[in-house]
C-alpha cells in the first residue's frame, strides 16, 4: 500500500511538472507573438512618418551664406600700372626740379563681405546671384619699394615726396578704372563665380552687379 502511495505521488509530479512547462511554453510563445506583432506595427508607423524623399533642387542655406561672406575680396582684375609724375619750382636761386616713377598693382573685385541675405535666390537648380558692384578693393596700390627717381634737383622735403606720391596715385586711378576696365572686371567676375557654383551643383547660375552709392 505504502508502495502505491508513492508512485501515485510520484505520477502526480510528474504531471504537474510535465503540465508546468507546457504552460511556460505557451506563455513564451504568446510572448514572442506579441513581441513580434509590436515590432511589425512600430516599422510600418516609422515608415509613414519618415518617408524619405528625392529632389533635385539645392538649398542655400544661411551657413553657406556666410561661408561666402567669409571669403572676402574676389579679385576679378588685375592692373600693373606705371606712372610718371614730376614737381617743378621756380625760384630766384634757381630751379627746383623732381621727377618719379610709380609702380602700381590696381585690383579690382567684388567684397563680398557686403552680401545681403536675399543676394541669394534659388529655384530649383538655377542660383540667382547678386554681387557688390566691381571696385578697387586695396586703395594702397602703390609699391613704394619700386618708386624710383628718375630726376632730382634741389632739395625737397617729404610733404613735397607725399604731394608727388599722392598725383601718381589720383593718375592711376583715373587711367586704370575706366567705365571699360570695370565692365570687364564684371564680365569676368560672371565667369569666375558661374563656374564656381556649377561646380558645387547648379545647372544654371545668373550673376548681376548691385549698383551701390559711392
Amino acid at each position: 500500500m505504502k508502495q502505491r502511495i508513492i508512485h501515485f505521488l510520484q505520477l502526480l509530479l510528474y504531471l504537474l511538472m510535465k503540465t508546468w512547462r507546457a504552460w511556460l511554453a505557451v506563455a513564451v510563445i504568446i510572448v514572442g507573438a506579441l513581441w513580434l506583432r509590436q515590432c511589425r506595427d512600430e516599422r510600418i508607423a516609422a515608415g509613414t512618418a519618415f518617408r524619405i524623399e528625392t529632389s533635385d533642387s539645392i538649398d542655400v542655406t544661411p551657413e553657406e551664406i556666410r561661408a561666402v561672406r567669409q571669403i572676402g575680396q574676389w579679385e576679378f582684375l588685375c592692373v600693373e600700372a606705371e606712372e610718371l609724375a614730376e614737381l617743378h619750382e621756380s625760384h630766384l636761386l634757381g630751379d627746383k626740379h623732381l621727377v618719379r616713377i610709380y609702380q602700381g598693382r590696381l585690383r579690382i573685385g567684388s567684397d563680398l563681405s557686403r552680401l545681403r541675405d536675399d543676394d541669394f535666390q534659388h529655384h530649383g537648380d538655377t542660383l540667382l546671384m547678386r554681387l557688390p558692384d566691381v571696385a578697387l578693393l586695396d586703395s594702397n596700390f602703390i609699391d613704394e619699394t619700386r618708386t624710383r627717381s628718375f630726376y632730382e634737383r634741389g632739395t625737397w622735403s617729404n610733404a613735397d615726396r607725399e604731394r608727388l606720391y599722392q598725383q601718381a596715385h589720383a593718375a592711376m586711378l583715373r587711367r586704370t578704372l575706366t567705365p571699360a576696365r570695370l565692365e570687364e572686371a564684371r564680365r569676368t567676375g560672371r565667369q569666375v563665380v558661374q563656374r564656381t557654383f556649377q561646380a558645387l551643383g547648379f545647372k544654371e547660375v545668373v550673376v548681376t552687379f548691385r549698383e551701390e552709392k559711392r
